[in-house]
């Protein structure tokens, strides 16, 4: 049943933005930019037949090496940024150190070293126990999967230091959610395994990063004989064309893309072999699409691992010391941080209307991370790391079901209409805001207009059915409001209660064309502030945000224009703006 469901899924691929030009590209810090374009993806039947003759070992790998056909022509791939090594342990550290996340089972030596020590003396003791009535005991080892699951279950509290050796290794036992939780917080994301492809072998063929043919000492697959991953850029020689490091071997790279069948998948019968050892072969890939796909084999596979094509279904929740990351980023700016907080913040809000989408592809934003050097010493010219990530971001809703600021007045009085969301780790002075996410809403001055009135203006209603209430009722919002006022709410995400309401100015709210897709900037502001009992002017640095939000009007979208007042520090940080 599994395999029928699979074979019938569509290849779902994330719509990434058109890049921008080479000018306006400000590089992540440890990234490089990776040019876009039509991309040969995955293998053919011929050639996993030809790898299936040439290494014989292969054959019992066919199901797997199946998975890899089913494109019959190039695809393309938008461009992006990708981290030039596997992330490592120095650069997870500052995460954890910053979200007290879950560190590494690598990380926890010396609570492990005491763990270890009282597993042995409550052996010895039940030992001895079991020996004093007669009977024989069988000990029980703290092995490696005992310290595993041990760590999983009592890290909270635990001590834990990330080993100087381990800096520049691959960071290890992550799983999926860990992954996503980092580059959550560093403001990056996980690559698609087309886009790995695409860093892999550009505008070639290539069976591995550097080309048709596998060298020993290019890459940490079995063939070098050492059995745990090497520090990053050890292998010079076997980077791709892009110049990133790694791509083949030394630890499968977490992607998300689900393990699926590619969109012209069918089912392959294989002959390979050379006169008497000639046999024919009909696997059946087992799709899952809650596994995700890892990419690039790893010190512990061969070479046949290391190529490009491979697909490796993996459980979400499997942590080895074979399984890691890497990085990549989106060029248009704050569109990967206005994808995952829609996602895991806005999405399931109780603040958030059951009809209301939003478009975090048309995010308007600035960002900027802060980054130290490396303590290590690493051999790659370009390895950074990520301390800290800044981001204010608005998101539109999908589309207002108003067409003018008159229908929009009025319909807003029976429930609040939202217009987006805004999204930051900045402390807000002006509006009062904390760091987080919140829903905005409009609601202009007034009464809520009674059930009859209602019915009247709903030209074109179905006058048999009653209309549902919307999950805020306006009256117990007009509790929380002056409504002899037009009102800008917002909306905490976390708790779905009101934070703030304040008071749009005149052009806040306005219907019209647009020339743009909206923009920050930094701009001076006139206020008065008392001082010895005197008004006194100054001038002060103000955000402005203007963005739009798609209306039943298709030439007049709705402009929204917000005056938002950071901390000064914040006013001063070298910021990447939408524009």
């Amino acid at each position: 049943m599994l395999l029928t469901l699979a074979l019938t899924h569509v290849l779902a691929l994330p719509a990434l933005p058109a890049p921008q030009s080479r000018k306006d590209l400000s590089t992540p810090p440890g990234m490089v930019h990776v040019p876009g374009g039509r991309t040969w993806i995955g293998s053919t039947k011929k050639q996993i037949e030809e790898l299936m003759t040439e290494i014989e070992a292969a054959r019992g790998n066919v199901r797997a090496l199946d998975g890899e056909t089913g494109l019959k022509q190039r695809m393309e791939v938008g461009s992006f940024f990708m981290l030039v090594n596997e992330l490592t342990n120095e650069q997870y550290k500052p995460f954890i150190e910053a979200t007290g996340h879950r560190p590494p089972f690598t990380w926890g030596e010396g609570a492990l070293d005491k763990a270890r020590l009282a597993f042995l003396e409550a052996e010895n003791t039940k030992r001895q126990e079991v020996k004093a009535a007669g009977k024989k005991y069988t000990t029980k080892k703290f092995d490696t999967a005992a310290q595993e699951k041990w760590w999983s279950a009592n890290w909270k509290g635990a001590e834990w230091k990330m080993p100087d050796e381990l800096a520049l290794v691959p960071v290890t036992y992550v799983d999926y959610a860990d992954a996503l939780a980092y580059c959550q917080w560093a403001g990056l994301r996980l690559p698609t395994e087309f886009e790995y492809q695409r860093a892999a072998r550009g505008d070639s063929k290539h069976v591995y990063p550097w080309g048709d043919d596998f060298e020993i000492g290019l890459a940490a697959t079995n063939e070098l004989r050492k059995d745990e991953a090497q520090p990053v850029g050890s292998f010079e020689q076997g980077v791709s064309s892009s110049k990133i490091y790694d791509l083949a071997g030394n630890v499968w790279e977490w992607t998300t893309s689900p393990y699926v069948a590619f969109p012209h998948f069918k089912k392959n019968e294989y002959i390979v072999g050379k006169r008497r050892d000639r046999e024919t072969l009909n696997p059946e890939p087992t799709w899952d699409a809650n596994k995700k796909v890892a990419v690039g084999g790893s010190f512990q596979n061969s070479k046949v691992a290391a190529r490009v094509a491979v697909r490796r279904p993996t459980e979400r929740i499997q942590m080895t010391n074979a399984v890691g990351f890497r990085p990549v980023a989106t060029p248009r700016v704050g569109i990967d941080i206005a994808r995952s907080v829609e996602l895991v913040h806005v999405r399931d809000s109780e603040a958030r209307p059951d009809l209301v989408d939003y478009l975090p592809d048309q995010v308007v934003a600035m960002d900027m991370w802060e980054k130290s050097p490396s303590a290590a010493q690493p051999k790659i010219a370009d390895y950074s790391v990520i301390t800290d990530y800044h981001f204010l971001a608005f998101v539109p809703v999908q589309k207002l079901e108003q067409r003018d600021k008159g229908v929009l007045d009025r319909q807003s009085l029976t429930a609040p209409v939202h217009l987006g969301f805004l999204t930051t780790n900045q402390r807000l002075l002006d509006p009062e805001l904390p760091p987080g996410t919140y829903l905005i809403a409009y609601r202009s001055k007034g009464q809520k207009p009674r059930a009859e009135e209602q019915e009247g203006e709903d030209a074109g209603a179905d006058r048999g059915e009653e209309a549902e209430e919307p999950e805020i009722e306006a009256n117990a919002i007009e509790t929380l409001i002056d409504i002899t006022r037009d009102n800008l709410m917002f909306f905490d995400a976390r708790t779905g209660e009101l934070a703030i309401a304040i008071e749009p100015t005149g052009n806040t709210l306005k219907f019209g064309k647009v020339k743009d897709a909206g923009k920050l900037a930094f701009e001076d502001k006139q206020v008065w502030e008392t001082i010895d009992g005197e008004q006194v002017q100054k001038t002060e640095k103000w955000l402005a945000v203007r963005a739009h939000v798609q209306s039943l009007n298709q030439k007049q979208p709705l402009i929204l224009q917000l005056s938002l007042k950071l901390e000064p520090a914040a006013t001063r940080r070298p910021w990447r703006m939408a524009k």
